[in-house]
């Protein structure tokens, strides 16, 4: 997990060093190994070692103005801890920084014929992708967590892109841009319209404004059959090198509660994904809860995987694609789905049916991992905002009749949410209502170029401020009635 922060102006503005110095702050504990940046004044990458409050903490520590600005605070997942493995990257006219874990970054050094020791980190395959390119289409060929900023230095643009694993957000000031992997940062500045960027979309931003945006269609790893693999029931700690307990899902043997900056629950009932291990300890990655990383030690949790069979929930782990060419539609699932198997074939692959849309096709075991019946549960409450399953003490029976609901739309979640909003007076009601349509306008322009739309949607903005400022005189007047 890292940090990314961002900030693009008109011409003649540069960015508030106190207010990217503020979130440089709030972005720190999501990486503590290195800190960079990139100023387009005079095309600088900075880079330096350490915590980045230590480093600003020093006397002689600034940032030369500029009206572009991309900045990262790393926390290693691939590559060593190093100067030269710190974001960003410059390669021809794109510097880059990411947030997020590649896991088919050497696969396409290979099909272009990149040797792979060229690079040490992910990040500078995708850097090195875009300007051999040109173009987005390295993108679309990514598979993995990420979030991107990046700039061509030949136009001076600015361009974001974040898939559904890893958060970006902007908000305004002054005419100018600022972006964070932490939305509190840009509220903490005075940001005005505070919002994240939508998944699988690249922005281009000139100038403080998004000038375009392009869908990206997200690679996704099909769901080829290995019969090669059982399912493993039983591990022992004792038996396995260090190596081999990465990607296991392990579940604690009680509660377990992590101090230290910030507090993180281990629930019984949960499984959690080993991502480091040293000689003593597991640092274990919450994937339901905060995504905070901890070092637990090995002893609090069980040796033992637990059995998927019929009736098992599952997540994938990925998104995944049917194999046979003559199916329409060939998307199966997104990762994160919850999947029910409904049958275990004989060579162990799982025919598995998904609970967000309904199709079902024969998956491998190594696309999934098993979701205990406290995350099912949660799960459907916050998808579906279903009333609350009943929890279920002991996780090893079998898989209860849980009632699945019928799958909402977009648009009636949405009118859920609406509708089930409480307020308490009626300035609530009418700033709700103000903030929600603000947002959808907001998304419009977006995606609405031409001149007459754009004119109808600054009409809609006008009648808004007139009904604000007119409500407010209403509700002064009233109040002073009463009074």
């Amino acid at each position: 997990m890292c940090g990314l922060i961002g900030f693009s102006g008109p011409k003649d503005k540069t960015f508030n060093i106190d207010k990217i110095k503020m979130i440089l702050w709030n972005n720190q504990d999501r990486g503590k190994d290195s800190f960079g940046y990139y100023v387009s004044s005079n095309n600088i990458i900075h880079k330096e070692l350490g915590k980045v409050e230590d480093i600003m903490s020093k006397k002689e520590f600034t940032i030369e103005p500029s009206n572009t600005f991309i900045g990262h605070v790393r926390a290693a997942t691939i590559g060593a801890v190093s100067k030269e493995n710190a974001h960003p990257f410059n390669y021809g006219n794109i510097t880059l920084a990411m947030n997020g874990t590649l896991t088919n970054a050497w696969e396409l050094c290979r099909q272009i014929g990149v040797p792979v020791t060229d690079f040490d980190v992910d990040s500078q395959v995708v850097a090195y992708l875009l300007n051999r390119a040109q173009s987005k289409e390295p993108l679309t060929k990514l598979i993995g967590s990420c979030a991107l900023l990046y700039t061509d230095t030949n136009t001076g643009k600015l361009y974001c892109y974040r898939n559904s694993d890893r958060p970006l957000f902007r908000g305004k000031l002054d005419d100018c841009m600022y972006i964070s992997s932490v939305d509190t940062s840009l509220k903490i500045i005075g940001c005005s319209d505070v919002k994240e960027f939508k998944q699988d979309v690249l922005y281009e931003i000139e100038n403080g404004q998004v000038k375009d945006n392009f869908k990206v269609k997200r690679a996704v790893t099909p769901a080829t059959v290995n019969t090669s693999k059982e399912l493993t029931t039983k591990i022992k700690f004792s038996e396995m090198h260090k190596s081999e307990f990465e990607g296991l899902y392990l579940c604690p043997t009680r509660d377990i509660k992590v101090y230290g900056g910030k507090t993180v629950n281990f629930r019984s009932g949960c499984y959690y994904l080993v991502v480091k291990h040293s000689t003593a300890e597991y640092e274990i990655e919450v994937k339901d809860e905060s995504g905070e990383a901890k070092c637990i030690s090995k002893y609090m949790f069980n040796e033992e995987k637990p059995v998927i069979s019929k009736g098992s929930f599952v997540f994938g782990l990925s998104n995944l694609v049917y194999t046979s060419s003559n199916v329409k539609d060939d998307k199966l699932g997104s990762k994160g789905d919850l999947y029910i198997v409904d049958q275990v074939t004989k060579k162990g692959n799982l025919y598995c049916i998904n609970q967000a849309n309904n199709k079902s096709g024969y998956i491998d075991p190594i696309f999934l991992r098993y979701a205990s019946l406290l995350e099912v549960r949660e799960y459907f409450e916050l998808f579906y905002l279903m009333n609350p399953l009943p929890i279920i003490e002991n996780t090893n029976e079998e898989t209860p009749n849980l009632n699945l609901p019928v799958v909402l739309t977009q648009g009636e979640i949405y009118k859920k949410e609406v509708y089930s909003t409480a307020f308490l007076n009626f300035e609530e009601l009418v700033g709700f209502t103000i903030d929600e349509i603000e947002d959808q306008l907001s998304d419009l322009e977006e995606i609405i170029k031409k001149p007459q739309q754009l004119l109808k949607i600054n009409n809609m903005k006008i009648l808004i401020e007139n009904f604000t400022k007119k409500a407010e005189v209403l509700l002064l007047n009233t109040q002073d009635a009463v009074n």
